[in-house]
């Protein structure tokens, strides 16, 4: 057999690339590791039976459900009797909340299975805790002097009536009956009809007081949470398990893929809204970073890293890294402890060393596809299939020619 018609043949006469001495490698900068924009696998589970994978897909419907209903609680009657029962935590009336707008938003559970601990992770954007805030200030500045008023005119009508029994007392005056009714009448009559005014202020005060009291101690820990973890616990795949939440807080609502499709399709049920302006105000809610047009056709030694090794010599021959005499700049720039002395107290912030350290804060854009029967005549015939979107997710430098770096995604 020829050595030609060998597989190996390509291998043994190959040679090897040529490379120039004036070869020079283009500006670079970092290589972005982008998030994810969704998790596809919302379990991290594992074991050595396939069996006891079965039911892993009901169960996690499950807790969704468990969880979407416990944020969802409310007063079935906002009276002083159910909330005083709630604070001494001998029963609960609740009932679930319909689904408006203005309530809780959660996400979909992000679940991590450990031996002996389960790690459950939500997305949280509470749209309910600064209605009920407004609304309690303005409760309290509306009834704040007629409270005042009512407390000052019962006690002044309890000084007169002390006054007046005093004088009679003292001076032993006798009295008819009919006088004695006709001023009983007119103190009870006025005492009962402030104190009623003034209770019915002070019930109505404490009412948004406790709905927001409730509303906080969901998140807490030590009143309502860990009920949660002992619901979930009776599932079979949690049992004999710890329960940790990792309870995220979000500003906005186009910062999560699940609470921002819950939100459209809660504003799209309504019939009265039309399907454009619908789309148009939720995506005129997202907000994008200002970007300036002349930073960002500015030159390119601004944006070139120079802490690169790619970016600090022209080639990577040991001819050019002896020139430069590489001995002192790594000294210099691995070495040198003066860089860590020097800093300023503000630097050991932590708005400097944690917010500053997270990456891909500012959201790029929104894509936005509406498919299905959206108009008023629910048929097939009329689908619909609507595309908006907002901003726009190129990197701008790169596009203009200047600095290029590598992008990873997920």
């Amino acid at each position: 057999m020829k050595l030609k018609n060998n597989i190996f043949y390509f291998f043994f006469n190959n040679k090897l690339k040529k490379t120039h001495l004036n070869l020079k490698k283009s500006d670079l900068r970092k290589i972005k590791y982008f998030p994810a924009y969704s998790n596809e696998w919302k379990n991290i589970i594992y074991y050595f039976n396939n069996n006891n994978l079965k039911n892993v897909s009901i169960e996690y419907l499950n807790i969704n459900k468990i969880i979407k209903f416990y944020f969802n609680l409310y007063f079935k009657d906002n009276s002083l009797f159910l909330i005083n029962k709630l604070l001494e935590k001998k029963c609960f009336f609740f009932n679930k909340k319909k689904h408006f707008l203005r309530n809780i938003h959660i996400s979909q559970t992000e679940i991590k299975h450990k031996n002996n601990k389960i790690i459950i992770n939500l997305y949280i954007l509470n749209l309910e805790k600064n209605i009920l805030i407004k609304r309690f200030l303005i409760t309290l500045n509306k009834y704040n002097k007629n409270i005042y008023n009512n407390i000052k005119s019962i006690t002044n009508l309890k000084k007169k009536t002390y006054l007046y029994l005093y004088n009679i007392f003292n001076n032993n005056i006798i009295i008819n009956k009919n006088v004695k009714k006709n001023f009983l009448k007119k103190f009870i009559y006025s005492y009962f009809i402030l104190k009623k005014i003034l209770f019915k202020k002070l019930i109505i005060i404490r009412k948004y007081q406790y709905i927001y009291l409730f509303n906080k101690y969901k998140f807490d820990n030590t009143y309502l949470l860990y009920k949660l973890s002992n619901i979930i616990s009776n599932l079979s795949l949690f049992k004999a398990k710890l329960i940790e939440f990792n309870i995220i807080n979000i500003k906005s609502f186009a910062y999560n893929a699940d609470i921002f499709t819950n939100v459209l399709s809660l504003k799209l049920k309504k019939k009265r809204i039309k399907l454009l302006k619908g789309i148009n105000s939720i995506l005129n809610r997202a907000k994008f970073p200002k970007i300036n047009s002349l930073v960002e056709r500015a030159n390119k030694i601004k944006y070139k890293d120079s802490n690169l090794m790619e970016n600090k010599f022209k080639d990577t021959k040991l001819v050019s890294l002896l020139k430069d005499n590489l001995y002192l700049f790594l000294y210099n720039n691995l070495y040198n402890e003066s860089k860590y002395i020097n800093y300023n107290k503000e630097f050991y912030k932590i708005y400097y060393n944690i917010f500053n350290s997270i990456h891909y804060k500012n959201m790029g854009g929104i894509r936005l596809i509406v498919k299905g029967r959206l108009t008023k005549r629910y048929r097939a015939d009329r689908a619909i299939m609507k595309l908006k979107w907002k901003g726009g997710l190129k990197n701008g430098r790169s596009v203009l020619g200047w600095v290029v770096g590598g992008g990873v995604k997920g």
